[in-house]
């Protein structure tokens, strides 16, 4: 292993409660991927607007909270400076987790869906998995619609279902090459 580098520490994926979970998965799934150079590399990246070397801020911060709360592994966190905005970078390496999420979350943004297990959930989880699938990729307009784009069709469609599941009015659309999914507030 390299300097500074994670090594793998299981293969097995592990047992992480779903509360624990839920705003991982949709973090991961709107900011994240799993190397497939890298055995078991998962990275989330997310911008945000704070200064040098200050502690991740806004979304960033949340990011950084649900992937060390896992709990599986440590946790880098790397800054970089693009276009005059911070963009963090946190990423861990665990085996069974990045088989586990490539397997049921797909690998590129275009192949992405959310695990059939989140439609057994608890409405409290299924809800912060919402929240961080619309804080990686949503915007919210003065009305106080939500509009999450995606270029999964999949992901879309699934992210529907889970507003059905739970009670919320949303439509999806066509958006060019991407697909947009608009939840009305409640």
């Amino acid at each position: 292993v390299g300097r500074g580098r994670q090594r793998p520490n299981d293969d097995e994926a592990p047992i992480i409660p779903v509360n624990v979970f839920a705003s991982f998965l949709g973090y991961y799934i709107a900011e994240g991927y799993c190397s497939s150079r890298q055995r078991g590399f998962i990275s989330l990246a997310q911008t945000d607007d704070g200064i040098g070397s200050q502690p991740p801020r806004g979304f960033a911060a949340t990011m950084d909270t649900s992937i060390r709360a896992l709990a599986i592994a440590p946790v880098a966190a790397r800054v970089r400076e693009t276009s005059g905005r911070r963009c963090w970078s946190f990423s861990l390496t665990h085996r069974g987790l990045a088989e586990w999420l490539t397997e049921h979350c797909g690998r590129r943004a275009t192949d992405k869906r959310l695990p059939r297990e989140v439609f057994d959930w608890p409405a409290p989880a299924q809800r912060a998995l919402l929240s961080a699938l619309i804080d990686g990729d949503g915007s919210r307009d003065a009305n106080g619609q939500i509009r999450y784009g995606s270029s999964s069709r999949q992901l879309v469609d699934d992210m529907q279902q889970l507003c059905v599941q739970l009670g919320i009015a949303s439509s999806v659309s066509p958006a060019g090459r991407y697909w947009s999914l608009v939840i009305r507030p409640e």
